[in-house]
């Protein structure tokens, strides 16, 4: 039973981080004018994406999005 509790709540924690992500993109878009945002927030949503992936801590994606799109 905990093997499926923690499996649930691994795929839960993935959704959430997805639908974030896909809010701060949406939102440094349509603060980037369109054109050149959706550029930048792209590159911002994929570097927090591989970060995510290649670590085992907990990451904090806002200050990672500011710092790819500042960057």
């Amino acid at each position: 039973m905990k093997v499926v509790t923690s499996w649930y709540i691994r795929n839960g924690e993935w959704a959430f981080i997805l639908f974030l992500l896909n809010m701060l993109w949406f939102l440094c878009s349509l603060s980037g004018l369109i054109v050149l945002g959706v550029f930048l927030a792209t590159v911002a949503m994929f570097a927090v994406t591989r970060k995510l992936i290649m670590s085992e801590e907990k990451i904090s994606i806002f200050y990672i999005v500011l710092e790819d799109i500042q960057s």
